[in-house]
């Protein structure tokens, strides 16, 4: 009997288009030093202790301080996906995870708007969003939006079953990661859509009432937190207003022109209101409150643009699949060439694994750890430098330091809001080799420099320059300097000029 083999269609390519595709993407990216190595210290300390911090730990110039750890949660999550699968594990649980956000919307989308309108919107929102998948605490957060967005759409849609699922996920999502701000956004946005159309169209006030007991079940949902609601409201709030955060710190800037992620958002946005005004479509009011915020919230962060991307999904969705284009039928096709498409989507991705890293063709990315680590310049400073060392270096090799060298404090690292305005003037400072960096130097009793050669050059010069500094080590990563001049007559309070 001749052996039947199940048909592969052209709507499979289309379904496992988002997934492979994003797995795809998102399988390029290096663990870059800055955000993720801090974070796996503590998430250590909290497992080996069973305790969280709430002070500062790891630097010598803040020791001490209160700092909240609200990402603990997550902190904890990554630590034990390190511990048991290494970093190529890490970074196969990000793409996973990121996917699989995406994925989600891919699929509720399909249901109500059709396979391609859903795919075609979900992979614009995609690209949007991808220049933000650094392996952070941040990765949770995808999955976690997708689903609160999906609840909401749902619940617009009739099916108001489920949307209070939400009050738990925010209490799970509080824990995790401070993008649970974003969630508490959309949840609004919804809720005051709900208002708006029970006054424009006279509908019952049920929605609109369900909605506002939901969105304070989620506010108070920060309380259910080792914080607890006032100290989360009052670490957002620092953190929204930290000078250093809004003014010094790229990720945190408006969204420009002249980034290529602000061409491709202001493109896609262009795009959108030529497509509903050429399909005269009017979106509901929660599309419009939900775009018009996170649009203009890119205009405050362009942090915010991976949220933007996904919100743009349900709209640019609904916008297209009227046309009757999307609505056509989607032909089978001949199996064998679908089949073809898919496995070769497939061995991309097979060939983004970070376990065969550096050992395929040119388009595979080299390393799993980003060129910026300064792995070996660490380990070389880590065995030399004696334990009452106090070390400058570059804010993202601080992060790492904290992780890769425990025992030598850090003089700052990306934690941005620990630190005062006056610490990062002083750090800038040194790092550009200002005409006063070796007074300043000297008050923080600075004993050793790791620059950055991508960030510090004047520093390097500056130090090269110097009688008082010699060059222990370089590579083409990081350089580091000894004193060599005594530190006679300077006050041994290290953190006067940072606590100022």
């Amino acid at each position: 009997m001749k052996t039947q083999w199940p048909q592969v269609t052209l709507g499979h390519v289309w379904g496992l288009a988002v997934p492979l595709l994003v797995l795809m993407a998102v399988l390029r990216i290096e663990i870059a030093p800055n955000d993720f190595w801090w974070h796996l210290r503590v998430g250590e300390y909290i497992w080996t202790y069973r305790t969280i911090p709430t002070t500062d730990l790891f630097s010598f110039t803040r020791a001490g301080a209160q700092w909240t750890y609200q990402a603990w949660l997550a902190e904890v999550g990554w630590f034990l996906i390190y511990q048991r699968v290494g970093e190529a594990g890490v970074l196969l649980v990000h793409a996973f995870t990121i996917a699989l956000a995406y994925s989600l919307l891919d699929y509720t989308q399909s249901r109500w708007s059709g396979r391609r309108a859903a795919t075609v919107a979900t992979l614009a929102g995609a690209s949007v969003g991808m220049a933000n998948w650094a392996v952070r605490p941040q990765t949770f957060s995808f999955p976690l939006f997708a689903l609160v967005l999906i609840l909401l759409e749902a619940h617009r849609r009739g099916a108001r079953r489920h949307v209070w699922l939400l009050v738990p996920l925010f209490v799970f999502w509080a824990n995790l990661h401070g993008a649970v701000l974003f969630g508490l956004g959309l949840v609004g946005a919804y809720f005051v859509a709900a208002v708006i159309d029970t006054i424009r169209y006279g509908k019952s006030m049920a929605d609109a009432r369900r909605l506002g007991i939901i969105l304070l079940g989620c506010i108070l949902a920060l309380a259910v937190t080792p914080a607890g609601l006032q100290g989360m409201i009052r670490y957002f709030a620092g953190f929204l207003r930290n000078p250093v955060t809004l003014q010094a710190n790229m990720e945190f800037m408006p969204l420009t022109l002249r980034d290529a992620d602000g061409q491709l958002m202001i493109g896609l946005s262009l795009a959108l209101v030529y497509l509903l005004i050429r399909y005269q479509h009017m979106p509901p009011t929660a599309h419009v409150l939900m775009i018009l915020a996170f649009g203009l919230g890119t205009l405050w962060s362009r942090r915010v643009i991976s949220w933007y991307g996904m919100a743009l999904i349900p709209v640019l969705a609904e916008t297209i699949a009227p046309h009757a284009y999307w609505q056509r039928p989607l032909p089978k096709g001949k199996s064998w060439v679908n089949l073809l498409l898919i496995a070769i989507m497939g061995v991309m991705v097979g060939l983004g694994l970070p376990w065969w890293r550096g050992t395929l063709p040119p388009w595979t990315p080299e390393r799993v750890l980003s060129r910026s680590t300064p792995v070996a310049a660490t380990a070389f400073l880590c065995k030399q430098a004696p334990p009452e060392a106090r070390v400058y270096q570059e804010q993202g090799f601080g992060s790492y330091q904290i992780w890769a060298c425990p025992r030598l404090p850090v003089f700052i690292d990306t934690r941005v809001e620990l630190y005062p305005a006056s610490q990062w003037e002083d750090y800038f400072a040194i790092g550009m080799g200002r005409f006063d960096w070796e007074n300043i130097a000297a008050q923080y009793r600075l004993t050793h420099l790791m620059f950055s050669v991508a960030d510090h050059k004047d520093g390097i010069r500056a130090a090269m320059a110097s009688p008082c500094w010699e060059k222990l080590y370089e590579d083409d990563i990081a350089v580091i300097f000894v004193r060599r001049c005594p530190l006679s007559g300077i006050s041994d309070d290290s953190a006067t000029r940072a606590s100022t």
